[in-house]
């Protein structure tokens, strides 16, 4: 997936090699073709080199009363051969609640955790996915 800027490279490359095409400009669609070449060796590279993350959550207290925080940790481990990329974690908490947790560099072996708090605002079940199903 492209991010922000990805997009925009994308869009400026297209549009400067139809602008190139129209006005008779090879400077302008050669860098058109350059830069959309960049936008897809950047595709192929991070579809190659993809991350092998996986995640733990531990939850304490296991039980809450509604209005306390509960303390949720995850561990990430980098599973790969390589330095994985700095990643976001996104942890989801019920239908509409989700944590972020930024996580560095881990080199190939390594482990780090994080935490955030929980507010408990209404009594029930909080169900929850596996930190794994996190965006990489």
């Amino acid at each position: 997936m492209l991010t922000r800027a990805g997009w925009t490279v994308a869009a400026l490359a297209a549009l400067a090699i139809v602008a190139g095409r129209l006005v008779g400009s090879t400077e302008l669609f050669v860098v058109g073709g350059i830069a959309a070449m960049v936008v897809v060796v950047a595709v192929v590279q991070v579809v190659v080199t993809r991350s092998e993350l996986g995640a733990t959550r531990t939850v304490r207290p296991n039980q809450v009363h509604a209005g306390d925080t509960a303390v949720v940790e995850l561990s990430i481990t980098n599973h790969g051969r390589r330095r994985s990329p700095i990643a976001t974690v996104i942890d989801s908490v019920g239908q509409r609640r989700q944590a972020r947790v930024r996580v560095a560099a881990l080199d190939a072996g390594h482990s780090t955790s994080g935490r955030y708090q929980l507010a408990t605002d209404h009594r029930g079940h909080l169900g929850t996915r596996s930190a794994a199903d996190s965006d990489r």
